[in-house]
């Protein structure tokens, strides 16, 4: 997997659109808590073996702000991406596959981090479509008893979502 720098507007169209990227699948994650339990001055990062995800490493997914999930007070417990992640694969003959694996990450007041170590790598596995938006949303914080849910959403989704988190 390699990023690929694409305009970070939330109002701007899917960036299948507007590269040229012969023989690239372009996909696009908003990735979502539903409750993590924080205060003040706290905030929840993603990292995954991806590139895209900091490879692991906590420095490099704490530094970067598209790594970053936001909440709000009409939001509390849930936060969540306000724009997507972007990952470009090689198309292979049909056989374009997204996987990864990943974890969510809260940054204590910017003194500690605390890994959801009490649980396996979550994993995902999806059929890339050119373009497509999917927002994954994991229930709980620490928790893996109910599997993450992944549905396709529009630009306009994203756009809404980004306004509820930045108003």
């Amino acid at each position: 997997l390699e990023v690929r720098d694409i305009d970070r507007d939330p109002g701007a169209q899917s960036p299948s659109a507007s590269l040229d990227r012969t023989g690239m699948v372009l996909v696009g994650i908003v990735f979502e808590v539903q409750s993590a339990k924080t205060v003040p001055g706290d905030g929840i990062f993603i990292l995954g073996d991806a590139q895209e995800l900091g490879g692991w490493q906590p420095a490099l997914g704490i530094a970067s702000a598209d790594l970053q999930l936001r909440t709000s007070a009409l939001m509390y417990p849930r936060w969540s991406m306000v724009q997507p992640i972007w990952f470009e694969i090689a198309a292979q003959d049909g056989e374009d596959q997204l996987k990864f694996e990943y974890k969510y990450l809260i940054d204590r007041s910017m003194a500690t981090a605390q890994w959801e170590d009490n649980i396996s790598n979550r994993r995902v596995e999806l059929q890339a479509e050119d373009g497509a938006i999917w927002l994954l949303s994991d229930a709980c914080w620490g928790s893996s008893q109910r599997p993450a849910h992944l549905r396709r959403i529009s630009q306009a989704e994203v756009c809404t979502r980004w306004r509820s988190l930045d108003p």
